[in-house]
């Protein structure tokens, strides 16, 4: 390792040496006419050189660049001015800046990989920027992105909220991709995790998000949406900043929990070469404890509207399957104590039981778990300046995360970790970037075997079941006969309570097995989760118009990038590591690549802007693909102010991994298998004696479907759309329409597995839908900035889909929207930017919906939230008191998730230079 860093500082070394040049140095003050200005941003206009005003207004920076060097003067609530320099005005610059309304015409990159204006960009695409994070009253930050027009997010979890567009939402919501500096941030063997690959808004430089198919851009997976996430700049935003809020979470269910929120970011640069940056953020909380008893209902048919009433929990219920108690009738056989036909021996008589079906009790979420959250990320870039255009950086991310992930059952996961290397070489139009990427499930579990796992060690289920029908049958004096609550309450009565030292020594005894099935008896059933996987992945981008085109009607763009997969869980969540005769002997490999290009091209006197983009994909186990992309966008009026645009996009997506090599036993009768032809050639069920040609052969029995392997899934998207600027660019218009037609999507196909004697096995295969899903929507958002550094906006967002039919040919149900049909934000801001008092006010609403989930199905009820904050800042600090939800109005966004409650807290931002 030693003689590695000696390499790498060598090499830096040197090149400083070759490529050391004259430096012109630039100083000056920055003031609104009265007083100086701190935090401004000061650039050399189109070159990534610049930095920001101290606290006094100062600046200085240096460059190579030649005579005449024309600065960008910036800062929100003014006017941004242009500043030429000569070499006989370098030094004592004094610039003054025009008070002006918020900054509604921003600069977007993501919509074509290039620099344009908002209101020009061809595709749907929303953007928030540092300033509008740093007052935003929100819980964090993705629940800030949730004012955006089309932003949709949800919440099973206080630290794991995911974000999802354009609908056919979830928990873990794998056709949203979460990019950071180009980087793609998904946990590879998972999929998307919340923000555990982001790090602290103290370093977010601006957000983008597009809506909808991006894959012609942005590769395959970009399917239903892209954020963009950008960091600040070392060389340019140095100094230390330090923000603390401290509070406390209040629900009903659990009570008001402490709850604190450090954020860190230190950023230096050592002369005009080298620069670091140190980001990190710590939060300490109590997660929101879910509590829904209603029976879980299985029935996945979106056309069956979710009852709204469901029947609760009942105690003299046989068998009974809770949302939210796990290893009742969820486990299946692993606590199926009794069934028509059991025989057994009551008061010394043979008898046969015929009284139906007894599950055991189960457990509440808050018995097996504490709801304790303890998370950290630290971030840590160097940066090295070859020259003023080009610029080597390395970045580490290690994320450690406490969340619960609510899918097939429920998934806590603590001491969850991922971790990101990245090397990048960027400079005169190239950009070339390698990085790595790889989890580890810590301690996690799945709560249905955990909890099987205690009843089964404190008491086997033959003992149960004999006491439950000695007392239910009227042999137990004290209880009457048929009367199923007291039968349970006996037959639970041997076994230890939650929390005493015999259930704790079950518990940690399952949570050390990985996810098992007993072999023998007395064997415990494990309940650990293990996942190691990993990828790494590289990319090239060149932009032609920094260096060969010279016209600036035209733009080009080309790329390309591949990307390996390393699937690793010892066997206990995919098909990996088995000891088996035909399954995977070691961790599975997986790869694909992609190329790209995009052109575009200016004409009637530049109004009329065409763009072509195309991208070819393959993956190891899929046909190649070609995802195409063309759009207009034609501005009108004298300043170019008012924008039509038209746009035709295309999607892919690759099965993630699970779609293509889970093999993970839910229960004893129910099993999730990936449906790949490589993991099905590798699958064989020892205990039925089925291999995975004869789960194709079943398909094509059960279900009328010949089964060749998945195919990714696809989208078309036409997308039309108006943005324009009214009342001295004071007033900002963006609505648009879209409709998209989904193929193949990718879905479980449920098999029933019988053999003679032993009871009937699911078997849930991930298959290809064959009928088209169509989905549409339309929104339109209004800002208006006023005088004294006020803002208020206002959105609405419709959307809904349809299938072709309730069921397609083959079986299979069309995948559930989980997307409410409307949504509305308003809010009104006052930045603090000179000092003094600030705030910032947000509404919600959100209209009702079923949600759909493999845990089943449940309504989701309209609900109204709102946000707000005072700020007050003084020179370098700002103090902050802040509620979200602070009418604690209590709402779900996710079956089986839990009711999100209000967060309230005070906070110290300090800002310091270095």
């Amino acid at each position: 390792m030693k003689t590695k860093n000696i390499v790498v500082f060598s090499a830096l070394l040197f090149t400083t040496i070759v490529f050391a040049q004259t430096k012109i140095q630039i100083k000056g003050i920055v003031n609104d006419g009265n007083s100086p200005l701190w935090g401004v941003n000061v650039l050399i206009k189109e070159q990534n050189i610049g930095t920001i005003t101290n606290d006094l207004g100062q600046f200085m920076l240096e460059t190579e660049s030649e005579f005449p060097i024309v600065l960008e003067i910036s800062y929100l609530g003014f006017n941004t001015k242009e500043v030429t320099v000569t070499k006989d005005n370098t030094q004592n610059l004094s610039i003054t800046l025009d008070e002006g309304a918020f900054q509604l015409d921003v600069i977007v990159v993501g919509a074509s990989r290039h620099k344009e204006r908002f209101i020009e960009a061809p595709v749907s695409i929303q953007k928030v920027d540092a300033k509008t994070l740093e007052v935003s009253s929100a819980e964090g930050v993705f629940e800030t992105l949730s004012n955006l027009k089309g932003v949709q997010v949800i919440k099973g979890s206080l630290s794991g909220p995911s974000i999802n567009t354009r609908g056919f939402s979830n928990n873990n919501n794998i056709r949203f991709l979460q990019h950071l500096d180009g980087m793609d941030v998904t946990t590879p063997g998972f999929g998307v995790f919340a923000n555990i690959g982001g790090v602290s808004s103290l370093d977010i430089s601006s957000i983008e998000i597009i809506p909808g198919s991006a894959s012609a851009l942005y590769g395959a997976n970009a399917f239903n949406g892209i954020m963009l996430l950008k960091t600040k700049d070392p060389f340019i935003h140095q100094g230390i900043s330090i923000n603390l809020k401290s509070g406390f979470s209040s629900q009903e269910e659990s009570g008001n929990n402490p709850y604190t929120n450090l954020n860190l970011r230190a950023a230096k640069a050592f002369g005009d070469k080298f620069a670091i940056k140190v980001d990190f953020e710590l939060l300490l909380a109590s997660d929101w404890i879910a509590n829904d008893y209603s029976l879980r209902v299985r029935n996945n048919d979106p056309n069956i509207p979710a009852d709204r009433n469901p029947e609760l929990y009942s105690p003299s219920s046989g068998s009974y399957d809770a949302v939210n108690i796990w290893g009742d009738a969820d486990a299946g056989g692993f606590t199926r104590a009794l069934t028509d036909g059991t025989s057994l021996t009551i008061a010394g008589t043979p008898t046969t039981w015929n009284d139906g079906t007894v599950s055991r009790t189960g457990y509440k979420e808050s018995e097996l778990f504490d709801n304790d959250v303890s998370n950290y990320r630290l971030n840590t870039t160097l940066q090295y300046k070859i020259s003023d255009d080009w610029r080597l950086e390395y970045l580490y991310k290690y994320g450690n995360q406490d969340l619960i992930v609510r899918h097939t059952t429920s998934y806590p996961h603590r001491d969850f970790t991922l971790q990101h290397h990245k090397v990048e070489l960027r400079g005169d139009g190239l950009t070339a970037r390698w990085y790595y990427s790889d989890q580890e499930a810590k301690n996690s579990w799945t709560t249905t075997f955990l909890a099987a796992s205690i009843q089964t060690q404190l008491l086997s289920n033959q003992e149960w079941g004999q006491r439950y029908a000695e007392a239910y049958l009227g042999v137990v004096n004290g209880i009457a006969a048929n009367d199923g609550a007291a039968a349970r309450s006996y037959a639970d009565a041997p076994m230890a309570l939650p929390g005493s030292s015999e259930w704790n020594e079950a518990r940690d005894r399952s949570l050390a097995t990985s996810t098992t099935f007993p072999q023998n008896p007395g064997d415990v059933i494990g309940s650990r989760l293990v996942e190691k996987s990993s990828f790494w992945h590289s990319d090239l981008i060149y932009n032609f118009n920094e260096t060969l085109i010279k016209d600036d009607t035209w733009e080009a763009i080309f790329g390309a990038n591949y990307r390996q997969y390393n699937i690793n869980s010892d066997g206990a969540f995919f098909n990996d590591n088995r000891d088996t005769p035909n399954g995977f002997k070691g961790d599975i490999t997986n790869s694909d690549f992609g190329v790209f290009g995009q052109v575009s091209k200016k004409m009637l006197k530049e109004r009329l802007k065409l763009s072509l983009a195309a991208r070819f994909n393959k993956n190891t186990n899929f046909d190649g693909n070609i995802t195409p992309q063309a759009s207009a966008v034609y501005s009108l009026g004298e300043a170019r102010n008012h924008n039509l645009r038209a746009s035709f996009q295309t999607g892919v997506r690759n099965p993630g991994l699970q779609e293509q090599y889970i093999n993970f036993l839910v229960s004893p009768v129910f099993v999730i298998l990936g449906g790949t032809d490589d993991n099905l050639d590798h699958y064989t069920d020892e205990f039925y004696g089925i291999t995975g040609d004869d789960l194709k052969t079943l398909l094509r029995d059960q279900l009328g479907y010949d089964h060749k392997g998945l195919d990714p899934e696809t989208n078309t998207t036409f997308d039309f759309g108006y943005r324009g600027l009214f009342f001295n660019k004071r007033l900002l218009i963006d609505a648009n329409y879209y409709t998209t037609t989904y193929k193949k999507f990718i879905e479980r196909a449920n098999l029933s597995v019988t053999v003679p004697g032993g009871p009937t096995k699911t078997h849930a295969i991930y298959a290809n839908i064959q009928d088209d899903v169509v989905s549409r929507g339309f929104g339109v958002n209004l800002e208006y900035s006023l005088s004294g550094n006020y803002r208020t906006y206002f959105n609405y967002q419709w959307m809904d889909f349809e299938q072709k039919s309730n069921t397609t040919t083959n079986g299979f149900v069309v995948p559930a929207f989980n997307t409410p049909p409307n949504r509305i934000n308003l809010g009104i801001s006052k930045s603090n930017r000179d000092g003094g008092l600030g705030f910032d006010f947000a509404l919600r609403w959100v209209d009702e919906y079923d949600f759909i989930s493999p845990m089943g199905k449940g309504f989701i009820d309209s609900f109204v939230t709102m946000d707000a904050s005072l700020f007050y800042k003084i020179k370098q600090f700002n103090l902050t008191l802040a509620g979200s939800n602070i009418t604690k109005n209590e709402y779900k966004t996710v079956y089986g998730g839990p009711e999100v409650g209000a967060l309230y807290t005070l906070g110290v931002r300090w800002d310091l230079g270095l």
